[in-house]
This record gives C-alpha cells, sequence and structure tokens, in this order.
C-alpha cells in the first residue's frame, strides 16, 4: 500500500471490474461503469457502493439490464497496469439496478444505476450464516473421546434445543475441552464449545472464545468472506497462553455476561459481540496478489495507529507575513501539508457526567426464617387445653391405624377432613400442613391468632433476621416474597433447595422433615405433601409415639426454613461531584443499570443457620467494590466532551484505515484529545466514504469515539 505521503503527489481515480461470468473469479475493467460512490463501513453498518453505468445507443437500459447479472461480482479499485497494485476498495454484487429518466423540457435525460452490496452483506443472508442452538459433545462423542480420541477430538453436533448464550447470567456453560480442528494451512486449532447451563466443570467463555466459536462454525471456509486476523488474534488467549499486554488483548480476555446470540446472522451477532466487548470487526477488501480477498478483521479504538490529518492555516500575521507561504513551495508540497479541504467538527458538552449511578441488582439475603400456622384455627388441633390434649391426640389416625381399619377408616371425621384421600381434604388441605412467613400481613390476628407463641399475627419484619445496619424495624414493604433456594452448599457441592426444619419440643431441637414438602409460588411458606400429617416424625420415632399432629396439639411443634428472600433495596454505587474537578457548573447525573452483571447475595449479614459453617461453599456475591469503581470511572472519565469529525480529502486516499486513531489537524493546532481518566482518547476512523463529486473525486471519513462498552471498568 502506498503511504500518505506518496498519494498526495498524484492524482488517482476508480475503475470498476466486473466478473466475466458468474462464479469465474476472473475480471475485466468495464469502460461502461463508473464508479459514484463507496462507503467503507464497520461491524453491522455495511459497505456498499453506486455505480453509474454509460448508457447509448448501442447498449441501452434494455441491454444493461441483459449484461449485468445480480450475481455477477464486481471490484472497485484505484487504476494501475499491475494488478498487484490495485487497492481494492469494494467487492460486491449488483442486486439493485434502478433506470431513472425525465421526459422534462430542458432536463431530457436516462441514468442506470447500480445499487451494489457487499460480499459481507450478501453472505449476511447465507443460511450457514444463521445462529441458532448451540455447538455441544454428544453422548457418542463424548463415549468416542474415551475409546479413540483422536478420532472425536473435532467432532460436535448442533442441539437445537439449547439457545446460543454465553454464560448466561454470569453463570458459565463452555465446556472445559476444546475441539481440537485442522485450520486451512494444516496446522491444530482450539476450538471451544459450549455444555449445558448446570454443568458443574463448566468454564466461563471469554469474548475470545466466543468470537472464535462464532467465526469457525458459522463462516463458510470456502468464501466469499474469509477468517482475516480473528484467529490468530485470539489464539494465545484461546490456549490460555501469556500474550502482548494492550486494549485487545484486554478486552478479548474479559468474560461476556448473557451475551445472546440466538436467532442471529453472523453479521449481528458479531455486531452485538462488539458492543458488549468494546472492540469493532470490519470486513474489509485488500488485493491478494492481483485478487480480491475479503476477510474479517478484529480490533481496538484504543490501540489504532495515530495519524494526524493536514490543513494550514491561512492569512497573514499582524506584521503582514504569510502563516503559510505556498508559492515558496512545490505542488507536492502543499499538498503533503494540506491533505483535507473541507470537514466539520463538532465538540459535544452535554454528554460529560460528573454525577454517577450504577445500578445492580437486587439484593438478596439468605436467612433462617419462622414460620407460622397458615390455616384459622380448628378444633382439637389449635388451643387445646392441656388436660384434653391426651383426647385429642387420640383423634387421629396413624398410618398403622388406617392400615388396619381398611374401607372402616373412611367413616372417621379425621380421615375424612385430613388424610389426603378424605373426601373433605379440600376444604381441610391446609390444617396442620400451610405453613407461612406472613411477609405481606394477610394473615390477620382477628382470624388466626392461636395459642402462644402464634397469638400475636402481624406482618413480619426483617429486621429481626437481618444483621444491625442492613435495615431497620418496618423498613421493608409488605409484600409477597416467594422463597428462593438457599446459597448455602451441601458437602457434596450441591444446592441445599429451599431448606426446611422442624421441631417437636418447642424450637429446642431442629431436624430435617420426613415426607415431601411444597414450597410455595405465590409467598414466603410451605406445604407439608404427606398423605397423612402424622407420617411426619421425629426421627426413628414411631407415629403412634409422636408425630406433627401430636406437637401440634402440644403446642410444641414449630417450622424454619433457610432460603434466599429479595430485599427491597439494589446494589447502588454513587459518585461525585465532591472530589471532582468538574470542567461544568451544572451537575450532569447519568445511571448505567447493570443488573445482570452486578450482584449482591449474602449469607453473612442475616440469620441463617449456615452462616458460620465453613465445611459448607456458599454461592455469596458482593459486587459493591465493583459497582463503587464504576461509578467513579464513569464519572472520571466522562469528564470530557465528545468529539465527532468529518473532514474530506480531494482525492482517493487509502492510508487512513478503518480503526485508525486521528489525532488532530497539523497546521491548525486543532486536537482532537478527550480524556478517559488519565488515559488520552482520540476518535477512530469508523467509515470511509469516496466519492465523485463534480468529476472529482473525495475522500471523506467518518470520526467518532468509541463509547464505554458493557462491564468495562
Amino acid at each position: 500500500m502506498a503511504k500518505m505521503i506518496e498519494r498526495s503527489e498524484r492524482a488517482e481515480r476508480l475503475v470498476v471490474a466486473m466478473e466475466t461470468s458468474h462464479g469465474s473469479g476472473e475480471f475485466q475493467v468495464d469502460p461502461r461503469l463508473r464508479a459514484d460512490e463507496v462507503w467503507q463501513r464497520s461491524d453491522e453498518t455495511m459497505s456498499r457502493a453506486v455505480i453509474g453505468v454509460l448508457l447509448t445507443d448501442a447498449c441501452d437500459s434494455e441491454e444493461v439490464r441483459r449484461l449485468y447479472h445480480p450475481d455477477r461480482r464486481l471490484l472497485v479499485t484505484t487504476e494501475h497496469a499491475d494488478l498487484q497494485q490495485r487497492e481494492i476498495l469494494f467487492e460486491g454484487y449488483p442486486p439493485v439496478q434502478v433506470s431513472r429518466w425525465d421526459g422534462s423540457k430542458g432536463r431530457e435525460g436516462e441514468q442506470y444505476v447500480f445499487e451494489a452490496e457487499h460480499v459481507w452483506a450478501r453472505y449476511n443472508r447465507a443460511r450457514e450464516a444463521w445462529i441458532y442452538g448451540r455447538r455441544m459433545r454428544s453422548g457418542a462423542i463424548e463415549d468416542g473421546l474415551i475409546t479413540d480420541p483422536a478420532a472425536y477430538a473435532s467432532r460436535s453436533t448442533l442441539i437445537s434445543a439449547l439457545p446460543c448464550i454465553f454464560n448466561p447470567d454470569g453463570v458459565a456453560n463452555r465446556a472445559a475441552e476444546p475441539l481440537i480442528v485442522t485450520a486451512a494451512d494444516g496446522s491444530p486449532r482450539r476450538i471451544h464449545i459450549f455444555s449445558h447451563d448446570e454443568d458443574a466443570r463448566a468454564v466461563r467463555w471469554t469474548y475470545a472464545t466466543a468470537l472464535r466459536y462464532l467465526v469457525w462454525f458459522h463462516l463458510g471456509r470456502s468464501g466469499p468472506v474469509f477468517e482475516g486476523n480473528i484467529f490468530d488474534m485470539t489464539e494465545s488467549l484461546a490456549a490460555d497462553q501469556p500474550g502482548e499486554a494492550g486494549p485487545l488483548r484486554s478486552a478479548l480476555a474479559r468474560e461476556p455476561v448473557s451475551l445472546t446470540c440466538e436467532a442471529t446472522t453472523l453479521v449481528e451477532a458479531l455486531a452485538l459481540w462488539s458492543e458488549a466487548a468494546g472492540l469493532h470487526v470490519t470486513a474489509e477488501t485488500v488485493n491478494a496478489q492481483g485478487r480480491p480477498r475479503t476477510q474479517l478483521r478484529v480490533w481496538s479504538p484504543r490501540a489504532g495507529a495515530c495519524r494526524t490529518l493536514h490543513l494550514v492555516r491561512g492569512g497573514r500575521f499582524d506584521d503582514g507575513v504569510p502563516r503559510y507561504d505556498a508559492a515558496s513551495r512545490d505542488a507536492a508540497q502543499v499538498l503533503r501539508d494540506n491533505n483535507t479541504y473541507r470537514g466539520e467538527v463538532a465538540w459535544d458538552h452535554r454528554p460529560i457526567v460528573n454525577q454517577a449511578v450504577v445500578l445492580g441488582d437486587v439484593k438478596r439475603y439468605e436467612l433462617t426464617l419462622p414460620l407460622w400456622p397458615g390455616w384459622v384455627p380448628v378444633a382439637d388441633l389449635d388451643n387445646v387445653p392441656a388436660e384434653d390434649r391426651a383426647a385429642a391426640r387420640m383423634l387421629a389416625l396413624t398410618p398403622d391405624m388406617v392400615t388396619a381399619l381398611g374401607e372402616q377408616a373412611a367413616a372417621h371425621t379425621w380421615y375424612r377432613r385430613y388424610h389426603r384421600a378424605g373426601s373433605e381434604y379440600e376444604q381441610y388441605s391446609d390444617v396442620a400442613r400451610l405453613w407461612v412467613l406472613n411477609e405481606d400481613g394477610c394473615f390477620t390476628g382477628t382470624a388466626y391468632n392461636r395459642n402462644p407463641p402464634f397469638d400475636n399475627y402481624q406482618p413480619f419484619d426483617f429486621a429481626t433476621v437481618l444483621a444491625a445496619g442492613e435495615t431497620r424495624r418496618g423498613a421493608w414493604t409488605r409484600r409477597v416474597r416467594p422463597l428462593a433456594p438457599a446459597l448455602s452448599l451441601d458437602s457434596d457441592g450441591r444446592s441445599l433447595g429451599v431448606y426446611v426444619e422442624v421441631s417437636f419440643d418447642g424450637g429446642s431441637t431442629w431436624v430435617r422433615p420426613n415426607g415431601p414438602i411444597s414450597v410455595l409460588k405465590d409467598r414466603a411458606g410451605i406445604h407439608f405433601d404427606a398423605d397423612n400429617p402424622t407420617q411426619i416424625t421425629p426421627p426413628g420415632v414411631s407415629p403412634v409415639v409422636n408425630n406433627l399432629w401430636y406437637a401440634l396439639v402440644d403446642q410444641v411443634f414449630r417450622v424454619r426454613v433457610t432460603a434466599v428472600v429479595e430485599s427491597d433495596e439494589r446494589l447502588m454505587a454513587c459518585f461525585g461531584p465532591d472530589g471532582l474537578i468538574s470542567p461544568t457548573v451544572l451537575l450532569n447525573s447519568q445511571v448505567l443499570r447493570r443488573p445482570q452483571s452486578l450482584k449482591f447475595a449474602s449469607r453473612a449479614l442475616g440469620s441463617s443457620v449456615f452462616r458460620d459453617v465453613p465445611a459448607i461453599s456458599a454461592d455469596t456475591r458482593d459486587d459493591s467494590v465493583v459497582a463503587a469503581d464504576l461509578a467513579r470511572w464513569l464519572a472520571q472519565n466522562r469528564q470530557d466532551r465528545q468529539v465527532q469529525v468529518a473532514p474530506a480529502i480531494p482525492w482517493i486516499e487509502t492510508g487512513y484505515a478503518i480503526g485508525d486513531r486521528i489525532t488532530g489537524i497539523a497546521g491548525r493546532q486543532v486536537s482532537f484529545a478527550t480524556t478517559q481518566g488519565t488515559e488520552i482518547q482520540y476518535p477512530s476512523v469508523l467509515e470511509r466514504r469516496f466519492v465523485l463529486r463534480d468529476g472529482r473525486y473525495e475522500t471523506v471519513l467518518t470520526l467518532q469515539a468509541a463509547d464505554v462498552p458493557e462491564g468495562v471498568l
């Protein structure tokens, strides 16, 4: 590629070459075609071109439609006798062909125009570019890896039942062992694949491994778009090897959270990936020994080559001396010093932030909570005087009694009401079985008060089970809060679920109940689902001796649960304006919501019976420091204006590549620098546009600073 300084010394024009036949790969310059405009873009914004067709009496619109098939590729290149020296600015197809004519007096004329799409845009509609399901190892492949590892090392299968979501809610779902596939050059290559979301052995995806997965499985390796630098840039990260530090590697090493690529095309998926990673993926066409080759390039807006535009300041100093004496310089020098002849620079101060608020997920606590009876008191069970309790216990039928009575059991009132097979069970199904927290106050004392300690039904106050400083009395709203599985795990690393315990001695000792239990979905509570409530007994004790029903009659049965409860508060961090040197008088706030990536889940700040049990691991998490860092980073790094620039160069200029950073305009002392904390940032070239205007070509650049990606600190 010619240097910019060389390009300014000569005028270049663009030519259009057409494929000799569909799929031939051979191109010939067509003098009837003229490149009016070419857009080179990045990410999901596709490159495109407008090509004008010269109409003659011998080649009118009808003939043009016959000659130029929409499946014949065309190239827009710089003109050069040596094919290998031509700059290829565009490779694509002309699927939209427009004929325009005007018969108005004085304006008679006819035009024929191709609206050409880039090969990357056409590939975006191919079936293999669509992403759905996830690549995994089947059972047969897993077995094959044991018997014949070499034969099965590269195999995977598409599981359409599971969506393509990388690290859903931050949960690892990447298979620990990658595929070992063969690259085009014959070398081995690691490609990571999915596992299922509950796989305890799974590891988290990084942006590097996710990118490799998307490109390997959804970019056709026979063209027309090739992988470019995707695998070279990520090889060391995929192999967990050290590499050269820098913004690109740092971004690729981060882990996405809920990066959802299901039911997208590869172009759309890479755009989602780019936005989350803070990187860009560009499909660019290069000259490969005289032939066009469109390939992908991943780049960081913080690592592009720094370049400068040139436009000297005219006029004279106060003493009359010209600021720039063009007369004393030759044409080449003038062009080197003035490669942009028009443009626009906008400094926008509105996005400045000096008060930042970061919102994470709702705070969750593992708590051990006392449950109360959820049924209206009934005779012979609740409020039974001490002298009548022996008789009340005798009314209940234990499992052995039911068996002994056989069909006669159905005649007993107790059986009809309280046994699951009883005829009146539906009306009495909650008695002795339903236990609630009463977090919303729905269970009122007028209806539910009974013998102590259940003699004062009130809305549950979470201040009684949380550490001091986490809440205050009555601070939580009175609303239903269904119980979620505990954070604590058993000694084998398995979930404890909603951990239910019962006591048959008024709370002196606690045991796990036998029999099935349902956790309520509409409020905090549980339901004992045993066929017969007398089946629930202390360990090793016969129902004839003691059981749930007897303990209730004796007023000594208690229930507690250890579970996770959502609070009324989100993880939140604020920063500013104290300690900031603000460039504005006004306080400009920004709220950044990150519930998927910033979590708070604690078992140490509540009443959990497991809070001091070190042998039981727990999935606890406190991202308060991360949230505070993000709030501080956002405030400190959004203290400068945004810069948008659209300079124009009066010739075909390819020296400024997409991804290059432009520092300013030399000769005018105009700097495009902004600050990201202590780091200086420059806007990157996001688009190049080549335009034929009034018989002269010009190059228009679109420069813009990169935004803050998801999760970057």
